[in-house]
């Protein structure tokens, strides 16, 4: 590892980081205790690729939407 590579460099640059976050995404929703707080972005995402959505937009979508989780995900 050079002293000048990047965080993003050694996470794997864009492909890395998806697996990472998907891996992280499928963990949320599996969890019994906090995945019912996940599953409506879940919802979200599928349906955005089930419509072909590219999927950087289907990760910026999530984004905002888990930013905006207690406007849209009710308990």
């Amino acid at each position: 590892m050079s002293e000048t590579e990047t965080l993003y460099d050694r996470l794997g640059g864009q492909a890395g980081i998806d697996k990472l976050v998907n891996r992280i995404v499928e963990l949320h929703l599996q969890n019994q205790t906090v995945g019912p707080r996940y599953w409506a972005l879940d919802d979200i995402v599928q349906a955005m690729q089930e419509m072909d959505y590219p999927r950087p937009v289907c990760d910026e979508v999530l984004g905002i939407s888990y930013s905006l989780k207690e406007e849209i995900v009710h308990k």
